[in-house]
This record gives C-alpha cells, structure tokens and sequence, in this order.
C-alpha cells in the first residue's frame, strides 16, 4: 500500500472515531437532559403536593344520611401499633338527635398466633359545622382486653354508593406532616371494587400521601360465630356489659379488671 493510501486509511478511521465520539456525546447529553428532566418534574410535584394535613381536602357537603350503612374495608394503611387485621365491617347509624354511631367488628391476631375477634362501638362528633367531613371518633373495644379512645375521622371522599376513604391523624410532625396516621377504602361490596373507580382511589391516596403504603384487607365472611356477629352499638353495649359482669361502660377505663395475661402490651383496636 502506498504512503497516500495510509494516509487516506487514517483519516478514515479518525473520522470514524471522531463520528463515533459525537455520537456518544450526543448520547450521553440526551440521557443527563432525560434524567434532569425527570428529576425536575418530580421536584416540582413535590412542591405542588403538600403532605401537611392541613392541606387535605375532604369530601364537599358531606351527608351523613347518604353515608349511613354496611361497609366493608378493602385495603388499609395500618397506624403503629396493633390494628384490626381482616374481616374488617361497619354499620353507621344515624340518632334521631342527628348523632352518627358505628358498630364494627374484625380479626385481630396477639402474639403471632392467637387470632380473636373485635367489636367496638363509636360515636362521632362534628366539630366545625361548615365541614362536616371532618369529625371526631369517640371508640369503645367491647371487651376488657379491648382499648377506648378518640381520633379523628376524615371522609376523604366518598360517592356513598361504592366507595369511601376515610383518614385519621394521630400525632403531627413539626412541619406539619402526619408522623403516625391511618386510612381505610371502604365499599358497599365486600368483592371490591370496578377499575374506574379504582383509579379514583388511588388518586385520593396520593393526595393524602399514603401511596404505595396500604394492603389489601381479607374479606372472607369467616367471622360467624354469635360474638362476633354485628349487632348495633346499644346491644354490643349490653353484652359487653354482661360479659364483663357490668363492670363496662363506654367511656370508661377498659384496662379495669383485666383478665390475668394482663394488658397485652399497648393494645388499640380500632375500626377505621
């Protein structure tokens, strides 16, 4: 080969090379434009979606009639502790004063092994008027190893025929973030739930910032036997009350008069 035809040899293959290398930058400059790209758009979701609790909306001119009924839970964000497990119901009742009750039952397994059933009866309050949405929870566990308490109560949203998602909040970060909350979706059908609205469920669970975060809830109808069949508050009251040989009353301390395994640790049962 002659010396021209080398030199002409290597400046093809300098070409190549050089063709080769601004491919690759190209390359290169488009993956870091795509990477940017995401990462200021995730950025800037951030900014738009507030995580304050605050800042949650809640289901506009709610109607606790419309509301009032059988549901059943199909998935669920646990708070700390223990928390209901499967078979998860409620009945709402509304008082002739206007006054919304609740009876609800569910399994609940202690100590990895021994699986129970919980009734509990609740009452709710609406402490602003203007959003009724957003309520208080007064609960009673039925049953001397069973807790008492208060929380909040959100209808997150609802169209009362299918589907509701409820919401609570019990402590708040500094920044005025949720440090330990719950939620559960909630339907009229224990089978679940159509696509469509599926899609809107899982809308309302990024805006309250518990996407990715809740399990499904076993609905087996296993709960049979007369214990833990649902009964309205006023009779679970007065089993409770029988069971316990009178000693219950909502409101009142149920870690009185435990049974001898003592209080079973910090338990809280609760239906929503």
């Amino acid at each position: 080969m002659s010396l021209s035809g080398r030199d002409t040899l290597s400046s093809h293959v300098v070409d190549i090379g050089l063709l080769m290398k601004l491919k690759l930058n190209r390359r290169m400059k488009y993956a870091q434009y795509v990477f940017l790209a995401t990462l200021l758009s995730g950025i800037e979701h951030c900014l738009a979606q507030s995580c304050t609790v605050d800042s949650f909306s809640v289901k506009d001119n709610f109607d606790l009639k419309r509301y009032a009924g059988k549901w059943y839970a199909l998935a669920k964000k646990d708070p700390e502790g223990l928390f209901l497990q499967d078979n998860i119901s409620a009945e709402y009742t509304i008082e002739e004063d206007g006054t919304m009750i609740a009876s609800s039952k569910g399994r609940v397994k202690l100590f990895g092994f021994w699986v129970i059933c919980a009734d509990m009866a609740a009452q709710y309050t609406v402490p602003d008027p203007t959003t009724p949405a957003k309520m208080y929870m007064s609960y009673q566990g039925l049953a001397s190893y069973l807790s008492s308490g208060g929380d909040n109560y959100w209808v997150i949203d609802t169209d009362y025929d299918n589907y509701a998602i409820t919401y609570a909040c019990r402590s708040l970060k500094e920044d005025g973030t949720c440090d330990d909350g719950y939620s559960l979706i909630f339907s009229r059908n224990p089978r679940g739930l159509p696509p469509a609205i599926q899609r809107i469920v899982r809308q309302k669970q990024e805006e309250i910032c518990m996407s990715g975060q809740f399990q499904p809830v076993l609905q087996t109808g296993s709960i049979r036997d007369e214990l833990c069949q649902l009964r309205t508050p006023s009779q679970l009251i007065r089993q409770a009350k029988v069971l316990t040989k009178g000693r219950l009353a909502f409101g009142e301390d149920p870690w009185t008069n435990m049974p001898p395994f003592g209080k079973l640790g910090s338990l809280m049962l609760i239906h929503i």
